[in-house]
């Protein structure tokens, strides 16, 4: 998928690797700019995906300067151009996804009122550490600044044990006691009950939660 998404870019820039001589000192910088990031891309790191973003800004220079070096005459600034403008596409077609998505319930891009109204809520809240689902636990730090159980599956360590956990305890799969002390051991003081997570199961079963916030699409529980 990466290499695929930078399509004619990663192209022109495999044909740089083996066929531009003479490689001065800022095209090396480039290279060994765009190789370290690659690195970190696949690094345990917990946030090594952001390093893609260092990609993308070398990887057009070096594409861009070989074609100036393979065709040194109009052709090549032609073909500068033309890259750049089939590019332009690229933009064009993202922006347009994300206007098109304007008024669906796309949980990724467009939350309700009444969840950033909780998510307000959980910000001025003297607790930290939530519990939710995972489409709400993606945002909560963000627009809260608190910490979640489980987040996106590259930044949260053992992803899949944590969300089976998350699950069963939604689920009501667990006794009091147990649900208890997976929330204390995990140092979660507030739980989010939206649709999402709503449909695990229900967690009514759990007698010491207490209601602390709810509005008409979510309720947030606490002990």
């Amino acid at each position: 998928m990466l290499i695929i998404g930078y399509g004619f870019y990663f192209l022109i820039f495999i044909f740089a690797i083996f066929f531009q001589k003479n490689k001065d000192k800022k095209i090396i910088f480039l290279y060994l700019w765009f190789f370290l990031s690659l690195i970190l891309v696949y690094s345990p790191l917990p946030f090594a995906r952001l390093f893609i973003r260092g990609l993308f800004f070398p990887l057009v220079l070096i594409s861009l300067n070989f074609i100036r070096v393979f065709f040194p005459d109009e052709r090549g600034s032609f073909l500068n151009f033309l890259l750049v403008f089939i590019s332009l596409f690229s933009t064009v077609f993202i922006t347009s996804m994300r206007i098109n998505e304007a008024g669906k319930t796309n949980p990724w891009i467009y939350q309700k009122k009444e969840v950033i109204s909780a998510f307000s809520f959980i910000k001025n809240s003297s607790f930290d550490g939530v519990l939710a689902g995972y489409y709400l636990a993606n945002l909560i730090p963000f627009f809260t600044g608190k910490k979640v159980y489980l987040g996106h599956p590259n930044q949260t360590p053992d992803f899949n044990a944590r969300y089976l956990k998350m699950s069963k305890f939604y689920q009501g799969k667990l006794s009091n006691q147990e649900a208890k002390k997976f929330l204390e051991e995990n140092k979660i003081s507030l739980i989010s009950y939206s649709d999402e997570e709503k449909s695990f199961g229900k967690i009514n079963r759990y007698s010491f939660l207490k209601k602390i916030f709810s509005n008409a699409v979510i309720e947030i529980f606490s002990f």
